[in-house]
């Protein structure tokens, strides 16, 4: 996969006043609509009551209970639609920044202004080059190490990340199918695996890394994010700066890279052939994620978590600040989210953690003055099932609530 994709869209919708109209992507408005629809069939309510309803061409707006109480009335929604201005990106923890965007209006009468905030672009796609110890000392460790990497790229592949693999080792390593041929010594498997044949032992395994980088080369992928490391029982003879100067020296493609290995830590240590401070050195300069090498299988899991976390919608959201610098409506704010194939999942607004329940819902840190969003277990597990969901945060309509 050579092409881009992305992760995570948040799109706002911010409210100027009046109804609300359609939501708008970047830099285009949805048209507008009337119909019957909403968040699910009318019923029994309030007299003049109004509701948040989404109409089925797509549009977002509200509907108003009948005189006589017996059911809501069809959902009303602007008619035109509006360019949008550009926000900023989504930081790290949930953090949503609107940076002023410069785009106006579009919708008449102080009806809902749609703008969109996407997340970060990254490509879904992550690519690991670990130079493996084959040195006696590490001969237990290979054999697991064999049958565990089929299982972190499946984790990583089961919430819609690409994955590849270039691992630099002896002949002796061999990878079964499906990650490898299973075709042992020649186990490689075009677009996917890449075993470079080359024997590592003990500190040697960074220098071997640029040494044999004309033989992997052609398998990384430029948009891709690279984790380069190691899986090793001794330390590096190399140096963290050397082996940082000299790997970014061979192609821009290094330039943002991170580290990732499965190396002796704190509780590993006394197991192993001396500290691995080289490594934590450039986890700490590179960022990434490492694990203990006496509990490889665990170590696999935590870097797959981690790398999966990266592209997951975060469940506390912080609640972002008009760019005219007008002031949030607490009481018409709404989650909806979509996974992919399904249909669009309007999440009710709950009054605080204790009404979340195994039901989908969402609340805020302070009611009265909130700063933040916070998703109920259900609906968390729902945006987090899969790095294709997108969420969206919109203003101008009044709550959707679970009827009491």
């Amino acid at each position: 996969m050579g092409g881009r994709s992305w992760f995570g869209v948040i799109a706002v919708c911010c409210a100027v006043g009046g109804a609300c109209g359609g939501v708008a992507t970047e830099g285009q408005g949805d048209a507008g609509g009337n119909g019957v629809g909403g968040f699910g069939a009318g019923g029994p309510c309030a007299p003049r009551e109004t509701t948040a309803c989404r109409e089925p061409s797509g549009c977002n707006g509200t509907r108003t209970c009948l005189p006589d109480g017996s059911a809501f009335g069809p959902c009303q929604c602007s008619s035109s639609g509006g360019s949008a201005g550009t926000f900023g990106t989504g930081g790290a923890g949930g953090s949503i920044v609107l940076d002023g965007g410069s785009g106006t209006g579009g919708f008449a009468g102080g009806a809902c202004v749609g703008m969109s905030l996407q997340a970060e672009f990254l490509p879904r796609a992550v690519q690991f080059v670990w130079a493996i110890d084959n040195s006696s000392s590490m001969t237990s460790e290979l054999s697991v190490v064999e049958n565990e990497l089929n299982t972190f790229v499946d984790t990583l592949t089961a919430v819609g990340i690409e994955v590849r693999v270039i691992i630099v080792t002896s002949g002796d390593v061999c990878v079964p199918a499906p990650l490898g041929s299973g075709a042992c010594p020649n186990d490689a498997n075009p677009e996917r695996y890449l075993h470079v044949v080359a024997p590592i032992s003990g500190g040697d395994a960074l220098s071997r890394l640029i040494e044999f980088y004309p033989q992997y080369k052609s398998m990384l992928e430029p948009t891709w994010q690279t984790y380069v490391g190691v899986i090793s029982d001794a330390n590096a003879s190399m140096s963290a700066a050397e082996f940082s100067s000299a790997l970014t020296a061979l192609d821009p493609i290094f330039s943002n890279w991170r580290f990732s290995g499965i190396v002796c830590g704190r509780t590993c240590e006394p197991a192993c052939s001396g500290p691995a401070s080289v490594y934590q050195t450039l986890l700490t300069e590179r960022g990434g994620f490492a694990g203990e090498l006496c509990d490889l299988q665990a170590a696999f899991k935590e870097i797959a978590a981690g790398i999966g976390e990266m592209w997951m919608i975060p469940c506390v959201l912080n609640l972002p600040s008009p760019s005219g610098g007008g002031e949030l409506d607490p009481t018409k704010i709404n989650l909806v989210y979509t996974l992919p194939s399904s249909p669009l999942v309007t999440v009710p607004n709950v009054r605080g953690a204790a009404d979340c329940g195994t039901n989908e819902g969402w609340y805020y840190d302070d009611p009265a003055s909130p700063t933040q969003i916070f998703l109920c277990p259900t609906t968390c597990s729902m945006v987090q099932s899969t790095v294709e969901a997108e969420l969206e945060i919109q203003f101008g309509c009044y709550n959707f609530v679970t009827p009491p």
